[in-house]
């Protein structure tokens, strides 16, 4: 959800205040594995590469068998701007309009 405010000085400088209100959640299901290829090794990379192909045994893991987490958060984002268009003295013929801005 998003609010704004605007208010005009002049024909020339508006002022925007707003925020942006944004909730989020998410939710995750996983089962957990562990390896049952006996022992643990250093590779290098060429070693490791060479097991693309490789599928270790593996079984559900004893200790957490799944996992299962939702969380959600929520965040409030202010914002202000200070705009202010160019007369068309500095315009010209070259452009219809111009808008500089701080945000």
């Amino acid at each position: 959800m998003i609010c704004q405010l605007i208010y005009y000085f002049s024909d020339m400088w508006q002022f925007t205040l707003g925020a942006r209100y944004t909730w989020e959640e998410k939710t995750i299901k996983q089962d957990n594995f562990i390896s049952t290829a006996p022992g643990n090794f250093i590779a290098t990379r060429d070693e490791f590469s060479a097991l693309a192909d490789f599928v270790q045994p593996l079984e559900v893991h004893p200790d957490k068998p799944t996992q299962k987490e939702k969380d959600d958060w929520s965040e409030v984002s202010p914002s202000a701007t200070v705009t202010m268009f160019a007369p068309e003295s500095w315009t010209g013929e070259f452009l219809n309009s111009a808008m500089f801005y701080l945000t």
